[in-house]
């Protein structure tokens, strides 16, 4: 996901096919850690700005999909039926121990 899109802004700026997936594989397989090497040199700060908004990009995707799910799982869990064992338990008597 990460990926395409560094190479798509990489190749957008004028940079050439097979660069720009090297640039984007480099970026991609170090988890982002190769961004703040070509932030550091003048030449490659295009490229650590692709980087960074595809990682932000990615981020921002990853947060809606976990606030997704806990909503899914918090939907989930209001619609469990009672069971019959805990309709079961009020009917006793305050106080009675089995």
């Amino acid at each position: 996901m990460i990926r395409p899109k560094v190479a798509a802004h990489l190749t957008a700026d004028g940079m050439s096919i097979i660069q720009a997936e090297q640039h984007a594989h480099a970026i991609t397989n170090s988890a982002g850690a190769a961004i703040e090497g070509y932030a550091a040199q003048p030449q490659t700060v295009p490229i650590a700005q692709a980087g960074r908004a595809a990682m932000t990009n990615g981020i921002e995707l990853g947060g809606y999909l976990a606030a997704g799910f806990i909503l899914l799982g918090l939907i989930a869990t209001a619609l469990i039926p009672k069971t019959a064992a805990r309709e079961d338990d009020t009917s006793r008597a305050p106080g009675t121990h089995v």
